[in-house]
């Protein structure tokens, strides 16, 4: 400790004492035990002060020659830099590999700072160790011409030094305060060479690229170490990175969906990543010439000549890609926007949305001069791409727009709105001979035998959702003072579901009148129905296994009943159309309908799966095709036979049971699994698996065309069900996500946390939506689906239209890890509205 103490110290002629042996010092401390042997020490200790002194002149000797030997080496690098040499020889790129580079004007300019810099620091710190080497030198002379009194007291600071010996515990660290006391006036190393830093900055001035001594102290320490200069890398970032294309882009981003959908070893990590980028990706990129120049700035070759990245650079792209590594929270809801599947069930919902705004209320006819004078207003955008122009019988030229062109909703405009001039209302008659087997339907599906279809109608259209409230539900925004919030409770407590109704004309709830009460249930009671006590537009249910339950299929098909029955009173010559988000309990079949879910492979199966289907029809698209004079084999069916879904007397078990069931084990009145189903319509193929074969089976017509029970509910009575794409709320039935938004904002800010007030606190915050404010949030609705429209270029939209409209559905496009809610994706426009 003492020898190291020293060495840090630089000490003067009378505080060499610490650089003596263990054995001197031990030397030292027999001197002090034992007076017989003092003089003996005190020559033993002349011989290790001089041997010290010597060894220490020759070590300040060695390092200035070696400190002058860097320096000159420096200023052969100064003199290369200002010849202009853009290729340095001693650059290293990064840890300790050194190798000629191509350097910029920049790099070259730093480099020769640091050299200029480091030279003079050098020069420096050689001037003062000669310095003291002199300095030693003299005092080593004057020591020896000293007389009683300077050895009396250089030997009571030998005495101090041992009594510091004594007093230190060596397990410690050596206080400033205990060198101080022993050596007065020592200084550090690192303090001297912080002070000769200083002098160099103060003589040479401030630069852009150095400006403290620190600085300049890490350059001396990285040249000492490796007689180079690291390579300037600032300024040489390029803005183009290889995953701006938006192949390759697309090309990591399947790949990491891909991986983290699997779990354990197989699943996504930073290895897997760095693996697929130096293996797979960066080999594909690099033998194409296009990125050859990103390549070439953004990455550095290995040994062999291949591109490759580290796993810290194959994270930072996985970052980039928006991979991002969280605590997984279970849940219901994961984002299916982009699907294949749901983006052409969002076609499909745009096209027949369109097909029904003909005969929807919701079109306004204007004089073109009116029209003309409106649009040259501040603000004015045409809702629709071209409106439509047309002669009325007075012979002037009229325009018809949509309503949502204005927005006073409360106004005149909006209250006048008729159905297109577009629309012409034919009804459709049934087909004299359709064919047999064969019931003659409109084109939604209504039976035309029956004089049921309305299809030629007015719509009325209606949007209908559920959604729960909780008794502890607050803002989620709290105050906070002076660090101390309020405490809240740990749950939300006990809920309600609510089920309700909107629609442009009664606004929320179906709200009904006492007169209109009393017709209705004259009418429920010629049909047999309980009289309702209020309007069916809303249903509460207190959920709970010893409450009310829980909202099922079976609750929601009687109130679309009781709906129903309140609309045929009041609205007798339109044609109701609810729409409806896409939910199990919504999409729930009939018990005999044509569905695939829990038909067996094979023939019977357990009692739970024993489902039988209703019978089905052959026609085109339920059967393989053939050719006209292809023999059908026996036990298969034919266009015009009807197909049974249970065995029946003359039916044939197909090849891949057969040898089950022969002789007297025939499966009478078992049901057929889908490999019978499918080998009957000449649809099987040898080792069909169960999945492939219900994919094969659900692509059939006949179950392609098999509608819901809630379907089937409304074509029966005429009218019409529309099921929103799934994860859609923007688009959902006339606006009514945003209904529950508006509704929930006002709940959580009146309610006051008192479970029994729960009922009545939803119904307050129902006050909120008047006739006004529905009509806003189903235009706000439509805003999305022309959005939409554009993006998909539908309806006479193009490129440009295309690019509007993405911007608009741009937070909706976006992946994300929760529930789509309006409320929360929509927050300005409801706190607006």
């Amino acid at each position: 400790r003492l020898r190291l103490w020293a060495e840090l110290k630089f000490p003067v002629m009378d505080e060499l004492l610490p650089l003596m042996s263990v054995e001197a010092r031990g030397a030292l401390k027999k001197l002090r035990d034992n007076a017989r042997f003092v003089e003996k020490g005190r020559q033993l200790k002349a011989t290790r002060v001089d041997k010290a002194e010597k060894q220490y002149q020759r070590r300040c000797s060695s390092a200035a020659d070696a400190w002058a030997g860097r320096a000159a080496l420096l200023q052969i690098e100064i003199k290369k830099l200002e010849k202009g040499m853009s290729v340095l020889k001693f650059v290293r790129l990064d840890g300790d590999s050194i190798d000629k580079v191509q350097a910029s004007e920049k790099q070259v300019a730093k480099m020769r700072t640091q050299c200029q810099f480091v030279r003079a620091y050098l020069k420096k710190l050689q001037k003062r160790n000669l310095a003291k080497e002199t300095e030693l030198r003299a005092a080593g002379a004057a020591a020896s011409k000293r007389g009683v009194k300077e050895a009396a007291l250089y030997r009571a600071s030998e005495a101090a030094a041992l009594d510091l010996v004594d007093r230190m515990d060596l397990t410690d660290e050596l206080e400033d305060e205990d060198v101080e006391e022993a050596v007065p006036g020592a200084k550090r190393k690192f303090e001297r060479a912080h002070d000769i830093a200083d002098e160099v900055i103060e003589l040479l001035g401030t630069t852009d690229t150095i400006s403290t001594g620190r600085a300049l102290r890490e350059w001396v320490s990285e040249w000492m170490k490796h007689e180079s200069f690291g390579l300037d890398m600032r300024g040489t970032w390029s803005p183009e990175h290889l995953l701006d294309d938006e192949d390759v882009l697309q090309h990591v981003r399947d790949f990491m969906l891909e991986k983290a959908a699997k779990a354990g070893a197989d699943g996504l990590s930073v290895e897997s990543f760095w693996k697929f980028c130096n293996t797979e990706l960066l080999v594909k990129v690099s033998a194409d010439a296009a990125f050859e120049t990103i390549l070439a700035k953004l990455l550095t070759t290995n040994e062999e000549g291949k591109y490759t990245i580290s796993k810290t650079t194959a994270h930072n792209w996985m970052l980039r890609c928006g991979a991002e590594q969280n605590w997984f929270r279970p849940g219901y809801y994961t984002d299916m926007h982009q699907r294949p599947d749901v983006i052409e069930m969002r076609i499909e919902y745009l096209y027949y949305d369109r097909k029904l705004c003909e005969r929807t209320p919701s079109w306004v006819q204007i004089p073109k001069h009116e029209y003309d004078t409106l649009r040259q207003g501040v603000g004015w955008i045409d809702v629709d791409k071209d409106p439509h122009h047309y002669l009325n019988d007075a012979g002037e030229e009229m325009v018809e727009i949509h309503a949502d062109q204005f927005e006073e909703t409360d106004g005149a405009r909006w209250e006048g709105r008729t159905v297109s001039v577009k629309f012409c209302p034919e009804a459709q008659s049934a087909p004299a001979h359709p064919g047999e087997g064969v019931v003659a339907r409109c084109e939604n599906g209504h039976d035309l035998t029956c004089g049921i279809c309305k299809c030629h109608c007015e719509v009325y259209r209606l949007g209908q959702d559920e959604a729960v409230y909780k008794a502890y539900s607050l803002p989620k925004g709290v105050w906070v003072i002076c660090g101390v919030q309020s405490m809240r409770k740990k749950s939300d407590g006990p809920g309600e579901m609510v089920s309700g109704f909107v629609d442009e004309h009664r606004g929320w709830g179906l709200d009904l009148s006492v007169e209109e009460l009393r017709r209705v249930n004259e009418f429920r009671a010629e049909k047999g129905r309980a009289p309702l006590e209020c309007s069916p537009g809303l249903r509460f249910l207190t959920y709970g296994k010893n409450k009310d339950g829980y909202w099922t299929a079976a609750d929601f098909e009687k109130q679309t009943i009781d709906v129903l029955d309140v609309l045929e009173v009041l609205e007798p010559t339109k044609q109701i159309v609810i729409e409806v988000d896409y939910s199990q309990g919504h999409a729930k079949m009939l018990v005999d309908a044509l569905h695939v879910n829990k038909l067996n492979l094979k023939i019977g199966g357990n009692r739970q799966h024993k489902r039988v289907l209703r019978d089905s029809f052959m026609r085109v698209g339920c059967l393989a095709a053939r050719e006209p004079d292809e023999v059908v084999p026996a036990g298969m069916l034919k266009l015009g036979d009807t197909q049974h879904f249970d065995f029946r007397e003359g039916d044939t078990v197909y090849p891949g049971e057969a040898a089950k069931y022969a002789g007297e084990a025939f499966p009478l009145k078992e049901p057929k699994g889908t490999g019978q189903i499918l080998w009957e319509r000449g649809l099987w193929t040898e080792n069909m698996k169960l999945v492939e074969s219900k994919q094969v089976l659900s692509r059939c017509l006949d179950f392609v065309e098999e509608k819901t029970a809630l379907e089937t509910l409304l074509l029966d009575r005429g009218h019409l069900l529309i099921m929103s794409p799934k994860g859609h709320p923007e688009l959902a039935g006339l606006g009514v996500e945003y209904c529950w938004g508006k509704s929930k904002r006002d709940y959580r800010q009146l309610n006051d946390c008192v479970p029994r007030h729960l009922h009545d606190n939803i119904v307050k915050s129902f006050a909120c939506l008047d006739v006004a404010r529905c009509r806003r949030f189903a235009r706000r609705s439509r805003e999305y689906k022309r959005a939409y429209a554009r993006v998909h270029m539908l309806f006479g939209y193009d490129e440009d239209d295309a690019l509007v409209g993405l911007k608009a559905v741009e937070k909706y496009v976006k992946h994300c890890s929760t529930h789509r809610c309006t409320a929360d994706q929509d927050a300005a426009f409801l706190a607006a509205n």
